[in-house]
C-alpha cells in the first residue's frame, strides 16, 4: 500500500512536471512584427520602433536566425512589400502553432506582399543582352509584368515523323534542329497525349542529362527552350546553363526569379497562414513539409514558376477562400497527407503559365488518405481541373475550360494503381463543368478522351450525381471501373458518348480470377444534343448559398447578347460556353438560382 501510494505521488508530480513544460512552452511564445520602416537591429517584439532596439525588423531574412517554437506569430506590415524567400524550420515538440499573418491598417491596404523578383543591371534599349549569372533563372519581369520564355518552335510543338528514331536518352535528330547549337537547352517532350517531361541537354549529340519516362518517338512532340537563338526581335529571355547566362531583350529594365520557395517551412509541427500575398515565386509560392496541422487562409498567390501551394506529410491540411493565378505546375497539390480540405478557393490558370507543362491538375488531392474538395472555382487548367483519390467529397465546384494542353483528361478526374487498389468511397456530385477541350497535337490512339468526369483504371464505390456537363468530349467516363453509380446528372453537348464505359482487354486480364467485379450502375441522366430552348432544374448545389443549378440551352447567339441575368428572377449567371458563336455549335448558361 505505502509502495503504491508512493508510486502514485510519482506520478502526480510527473504529471504535473509536464503540464507546467507546456503551460511554460505556451507561455513563452512570441509576437515578430516585420515592417519594412523598422530595423534588424530591433528585436521584432513591436509594432512601433521605441527605444533601446525596441521595434520590428525590417527583412524577413532576419526572421531566418530565430528559433521560432510552436506558439510564436509572425506578423507582416500591411500595405508593405518583402523580399523573399522566408525560410523556416520547426523541430519543437511542443503544442501550438506557428502563425505568419498581417498586422496594422488592413482594411484600407493591401495584404503584405512577399516578392521573389530580384533586380539585376541591364542596359536600356532593345538589343539583346547577354548577362551572367551562376544561379539559374526561371521567370524575368518587366514591372509587374513577366516577360515571355523564347522557345523552339515559337508555337506548338516539333513532331517526330515516321521515319524517326526512338530514343529516350537523347533527342533525335529533325531537320529543323540541324546546325543548332542545342547544349544546354531544356526539352519539353510530350512523350504522351497525356503527360510533358523536362530534361537538360548536356551534349552536342543531344543527350539528357537523364532518360525520359517514356522515349521520344514516331508521334511524340518537343519544343526547347533555353538557347539564345530562340530570341525574336520582340522581348523575351532563355537562360542558358551551358554558358550561365542570362540572355534578354527588354525596353527597360528587369527583375528575375531564381529557383526556390518564397515560403518554405520544414520540420516538425503545425502552421498557420492568413492573409498575406505573393509575387514572382521562382519555384513554389508556398512550401510545407511537416509532420501536423497546416491552415491557410486568405491568401493571394500570382505567378508560380512551381505549384502555388505544395503540402506535403501533414495530418491535416485545410486550404480556404484564397487565390491562386498563374502557377506553372498545380494550383495546390498535397503529396502524403491525411486529411485535407479545398474550400472557396478561386485557381486561375493552372499549368498555362509558362506553358506546356508538366502540371497534373489545378487542385491535385490525389495523394491524400481522405480529402473534400467544396465551392471551389477553377477556370482554365492546362491539364485536370480537381484530381482526386480515395474518401474523398467533391461538391459544388465550378470547373471552365480545363485540359487546354494535354489530352486523356477529365475536369474531375480519379485512377488507381491496380486491381487491388481499393479505396473508401468517393461522392462527387452538385458540380458544375464547362468546356472540356483538350489539345490533340500529340496524338499516339484513335480515340480523344475531354471527359467531363473520368474515372479511370480501376475506380470503384464512387458515386457521380446531380452534375451539369456542358460541352466535353464524354459528359462522364468510366474506364476499367468498376462498382460505380452514375445518376441523375445533366450533360449537354457531349461531343462524343455522353455516359462511356470502357474497357481494355489487357487490364482486365489482371484482375484476379477469384474476384467477383461488381459492375457501374448507369442511372437516368438527362441528356441534350440538340438546340430545343428550356430551362432546366438540376439537383447541383452552390454550398455557399444552398442555390439549385439551372441550366438555359439552345438560344440563338442573338437573344445571349440581348439577355440579362434578370431574365430569371432570383439566379445569377455562373458560366456561359459559346456565346455568339455559330448556331451549330450548342450554347448554354449555367445559372445558380434561390
Amino acid at each position: 500500500m505505502k509502495n503504491s501510494a508512493m508510486q502514485t505521488a510519482g506520478l502526480l508530480r510527473m504529471i504535473g512536471f509536464a503540464a507546467l513544460t507546456v503551460l511554460a512552452g505556451v507561455a513563452s511564445a512570441a509576437d515578430y512584427y516585420v515592417d519594412s520602416r523598422g530595423s534588424d537591429n530591433n528585436d521584432g517584439r513591436a509594432a512601433v520602433t521605441g527605444n533601446a532596439g525596441v521595434g520590428p525588423f525590417a527583412t524577413l531574412a532576419r526572421l531566418s536566425r530565430l528559433n521560432l517554437q510552436h506558439g510564436d506569430r509572425i506578423l507582416l506590415a500591411c500595405g508593405d512589400r518583402f523580399q523573399g524567400p522566408l525560410d523556416l524550420t520547426l523541430q519543437s515538440t511542443l503544442p501550438g502553432v506557428l502563425t505568419i499573418t498581417q498586422f496594422g491598417d488592413c482594411q484600407s491596404k493591401d495584404k503584405p506582399l512577399i516578392d521573389g523578383r530580384i533586380t539585376i543591371p541591364s542596359l536600356p534599349g532593345r538589343e539583346m543582352q547577354s548577362i551572367p549569372l551562376r544561379q539559374p533563372v526561371t521567370q524575368v519581369f518587366a514591372g509587374d509584368v513577366p516577360l515571355p520564355r523564347a522557345r523552339f518552335p515559337k508555337a506548338a510543338y516539333i513532331i517526330l515523323p515516321a521515319t524517326s528514331a526512338t530514343a529516350a536518352d537523347r533527342v533525335p535528330p529533325v531537320p529543323m534542329l540541324a546546325g543548332r547549337d542545342m547544349t544546354g537547352a531544356v526539352v519539353h517532350a510530350r512523350t504522351q497525349e497525356w503527360i510533358l517531361e523536362k530534361r537538360r541537354v548536356t551534349s552536342a549529340n543531344a543527350e539528357l542529362d537523364s532518360p525520359l519516362r517514356y522515349p521520344l518517338r514516331p508521334k511524340a512532340g518537343f519544343y526547347l527552350t533555353g538557347k539564345a537563338w530562340m530570341l525574336g526581335a520582340d522581348d523575351g529571355w532563355a537562360y542558358d546553363h551551358a554558358d550561365n547566362a542570362l540572355h534578354v531583350r527588354s525596353g527597360g529594365p528587369i527583375t528575375v526569379t531564381h529557383d526556390f520557395a518564397l515560403l518554405q517551412v520544414a520540420g516538425r509541427g503545425a502552421v498557420a497562414i492568413n492573409g498575406i500575398a505573393f509575387f514572382a515565386a521562382g519555384g513554389d509560392a508556398i512550401n510545407l513539409k511537416l509532420d501536423g496541422v497546416v491552415n491557410i487562409n486568405n491568401v493571394a498567390i500570382q505567378y508560380a514558376n512551381g505549384n502555388g501551394i505544395s503540402i506535403a506529410g501533414a495530418s491535416f491540411a485545410q486550404i480556404t477562400d484564397s487565390t491562386i493565378a498563374s502557377a506553372s505546375l498545380d494550383g495546390i497539390f498535397f503529396a502524403e497527407v491525411k486529411r485535407a480540405v479545398v474550400r472557396r478557393n478561386v485557381v486561375t490558370d493552372a499549368g498555362l503559365y509558362q506553358g506546356p507543362n508538366s502540371s497534373l491538375a489545378a487542385i491535385n488531392a490525389h495523394r491524400t488518405d481522405a480529402a473534400t474538395v467544396e465551392e471551389n472555382r477553377v477556370t482554365r487548367s492546362g491539364y485536370i481541373g480537381i484530381r482526386l483519390g480515395g474518401d474523398a467529397r467533391i461538391r459544388g465546384n465550378l470547373v471552365e475550360a480545363t485540359c487546354q494542353l494535354l489530352a486523356d483528361c477529365g475536369a474531375i478526374y480519379t485512377w488507381r494503381r491496380n486491381p487491388n487498389d481499393v479505396r473508401p468511397a468517393v461522392e462527387i456530385s452538385g458540380n458544375a463543368i464547362i468546356e472540356v477541350r483538350g489539345d490533340t497535337t500529340v496524338k499516339f490512339s484513335v480515340n480523344d478522351y475531354f471527359s467531363g468526369i473520368y474515372l479511370d483504371e480501376w475506380t470503384r464505390n464512387t458515386t457521380v450525381v446531380n452534375n451539369v456537363i456542358v460541352n466535353a468530349g464524354q459528359g462522364v467516363y468510366l474506364h476499367n471501373a468498376r462498382a460505380n453509380s452514375v445518376e441523375g446528372n445533366f450533360v449537354l453537348g457531349a461531343r462524343g458518348i455522353p455516359v462511356m464505359q470502357k474497357d481494355s482487354a489487357a487490364e482486365l486480364l489482371a484482375v484476379p480470377p477469384q474476384r467477383v467485379e461488381v459492375p457501374n450502375r448507369i442511372g437516368v441522366n438527362t441528356i441534350r444534343q440538340d438546340g430545343t430552348v428550356s430551362v432546366q432544374s438540376i439537383g447541383a448545389v452552390d454550398q455557399s448559398s444552398k442555390a439549385k443549378t439551372r441550366v438555359i440551352t439552345g438560344l440563338p447567339a442573338s437573344v445571349w447578347s440581348n439577355m440579362s441575368d434578370a431574365t430569371l428572377p432570383g439566379c445569377r449567371k455562373a458560366a456561359t460556353t459559346n456565346e455568339g458563336t455559330a448556331p451549330t455549335i450548342v450554347a448554354a448558361r449555367v445559372y445558380l438560382c434561390d
